[in-house]
């Protein structure tokens, strides 16, 4: 009688519960992605899993997160200072021009694709001292009859237009008898923010020191209209800057953290008020 008692708390300690095999199973989906953290716990609570194993299951899913997650290195200066404007919609001249190395402007120089906007803009750009000027076409220009007969670079003369495309600016060698170097800026054509993969943003190659796009990344000066698929693509290339503009009432920079570490995301759009107030200065930048 005593030995079959045994045995049966034998069989009971050696069967998993319900709930444990539950929880094994969940933490398994938790580990492969299948589930979010957050759904996760609404699963485990639902399936009555003790609370401590879904804390330890918690913890170790963000310690592997952790301890998976690369991390940046220290970026060493590159002795060049970005000025960044966007959104000037024809009214550039009204602008305050700070000193500097590379102009950047994120796009949308003309009001609705005016010709006499882009016209005039080209024209500035020539009286401006910088040594290096480079330009991507907002929405404005995208959607005008000139960029779409592919004579948006021929009418920019006076600076280097980047369609999905790459310029290197040369800057000063760190010390006497080092090598030369080079900044890498690329520039997208403009893209509606997505949730899903943009193969465009894939042309965006790694080893990129500045990125222009028109529209800024999701959650970083855009006011909450950024696009999530630009994000990704920032944190596999990890440029030391991305220029942005669009949303007028988002200028300003920020600073990536974790896997962005070491980005500065930019919205250097000038229009405040309208488009033809500039109530914003341009955003200077040293890299």
């Amino acid at each position: 009688m005593d030995m079959d008692m045994d045995m049966d708390m034998d069989m009971d300690m050696d069967t998993p519960r319900p709930e444990e095999e539950t929880n094994d199973a969940l933490r398994s989906s938790l580990h492969d992605r299948k589930l979010t953290p957050r759904s996760y716990v609404r699963a485990a609570r639902e399936s009555g899993v003790h609370a401590r194993k879904v804390a330890e299951a918690l913890r170790q899913f963000f310690a592997g997160i952790r301890r998976s997650t690369p991390q940046p290195t220290k970026r060493m200066p590159l002795g060049l200072r970005l000025v960044m404007i966007s959104d000037t919609h024809g009214a550039h001249r009204k602008l305050s021009m700070p000193d500097g190395d590379l102009l950047v402007h994120g796009g949308d120089f003309t009001k609705y694709g005016r010709m006499e906007d882009a016209l005039d803009f080209n024209d500035w750009l020539g009286e401006l001292p910088y040594k290096h000027k480079v330009v991507v076409l907002g929405n404005h220009e995208a959607n005008s009859r000139w960029a779409a007969k592919g004579n948006a670079a021929t009418i920019l003369s006076n600076a280097t237009l980047l369609r999905q495309s790459m310029t290197e600016v040369p800057v000063p060698p760190a010390e006497a008898g080092a090598a030369p170097r080079t900044v890498r800026v690329f520039g997208t054509d403009f893209f509606w923010p997505m949730e899903t993969p943009n193969p465009h943003y894939s042309q965006i190659p790694l080893g990129t020191d500045v990125l222009i796009t028109h529209g800024p990344a999701r959650g970083h000066v855009d006011n909450g209209k950024g696009c999530k698929e630009l994000l990704r693509h920032v944190q596999r290339v990890r440029p030391r800057v991305l220029c942005s503009g669009h949303i007028h009432d988002a200028h300003g920079v920020c600073h990536g953290d974790g896997t962005l570490e070491g980005t500065a995301f930019v919205n250097a759009a000038n229009a405040k008020n309208g488009h033809s107030h500039m109530g914003w200065d341009p955003v200077v930048m040293d890299i």
